[in-house]
């Protein structure tokens, strides 16, 4: 079914881009959607650590245009008005210390991940600086946090490892304080067209195909 967003509250949504992923489809194939969405291996075997995730992020460096997302998410907080700020899935809380130590901000700071293991070297970091970040293992789908607490939450390049969309998509707009922003980013095909052509020669020799997994997020 498709996606839908709450109207019980008027929050905006920031939409930065579609996100295009594949499957392998041949005979004893591995579903890699499966693999994204599967909680056991995210947790157990790609991200375990902060290893796998800091190659993925050097993907970035073939993005048409280059961006910042960082960068693009400061431009869409209104630092005046924001008090706290959720990280859903924040991989190794990059975001966050970027926030305390480079823009200075003040307020509440949390970030949630399904591996301890992605975020424990900024954790301690943050905990040796004093910077009052807090770091916590949980999923979007179960959000342990009140009702309304959040001005802003981010969801960074995530919303395909989370099995159920939807149910996160609801828990977010269910911690979210009215008039709260909701800033999502995703992959596209444009921005890695690089990629692009480095993955049709691999379906060529491998003589599997590449399926669009749009619709999940629709």
């Amino acid at each position: 079914s498709s996606l839908s967003l709450s109207n019980s509250r008027k929050h905006r949504c920031a939409w930065m881009s579609n996100m295009q992923t594949f499957t392998f489809k041949r005979e004893k194939a591995i579903c890699i959607m499966n693999r994204l969405s599967n909680p056991h291996y995210l947790q157990e075997v790609q991200y375990k650590d902060d290893k796998n995730f800091r190659k993925r992020r050097n993907l970035s460096k073939f993005c048409v245009p280059k961006i910042d997302s960082g960068e693009e998410i400061f431009h869409l907080i209104d630092f005046k008005k924001t008090k706290s700020l959720l990280d859903v899935g924040c991989g190794d809380g990059n975001l966050l210390i970027r926030l305390r130590k480079e823009r200075k901000f003040s307020g509440k700071l949390v970030g949630i991940d399904i591996s301890e293991g992605m975020f424990e070297k900024n954790k301690r970091m943050s905990e040796k600086e004093n910077l009052e970040v807090e770091f916590k293992v949980g999923t979007a789908e179960k959000l342990e946090f009140k009702d309304s607490l959040f001005d802003v939450i981010v969801a960074k390049y995530m919303l395909y490892h989370v099995p159920n969309i939807q149910k996160g998509i609801d828990e977010v707009y269910r911690c979210l304080r009215k008039g709260g922003v909701f800033i999502v980013f995703l992959n596209s095909e444009k921005s890695m067209s690089k990629k692009r052509f480095f993955r049709e020669r691999i379906a060529k020799k491998l003589e599997i195909e590449f399926q669009s997994l749009n619709k999940r997020l629709n």
